[in-house]
């Protein structure tokens, strides 16, 4: 899941909210990521070659979702799905296979993730990161 914690040279941490109208029915659960493109929600994950484009605000299915757009200057805090001692501040790597988690594989072949931002003291699988989308 992912928590926005920081919005850079904003005043708070609080996105705008929108309901979107979707032109096919989905089901969408809170902290997770997708792209909307041409009335449709994909769920944002490992195998995604485009950026999110929203973050899920609330659980819902059918044709409508509570979701905020995703900028460059947002800064979110997720869960890594293995050891992260690796990875490296600036680098940009894949998501898990459910889109709940970041892994430690950088991204390659056009796919598109997370750029890591800060570890945050992050030593072993399920510690927290702090990553973008840029």
């Amino acid at each position: 899941m992912f928590h926005l914690i920081k919005i850079l040279n904003g005043r708070i941490g609080v996105p705008e909210p929108e309901r979107i109208t979707l032109t096919t029915a989905t089901s969408a659960r809170y902290g997770t990521l997708a792209i909307l493109k041409d009335g449709a929600l994909t769920p944002f994950t490992a195998t995604s070659s485009a950026l999110p484009t929203h973050l899920i605000l609330k659980d819902s299915t059918g044709n409508e979702v509570l979701a905020a757009s995703i900028t460059p200057d947002m800064l979110f805090e997720v869960k890594v799905s293995a050891a992260p001692t690796a990875m490296t501040v600036g680098t940009e790597y894949l998501l898990s296979a459910d889109g709940t988690a970041v892994s430690a594989t950088a991204v390659s072949g056009g796919k598109r993730g997370a750029q890591l931002v800060d570890k945050m003291g992050a030593r072993a699988a399920g510690d927290s990161l702090c990553v973008a989308f840029r």
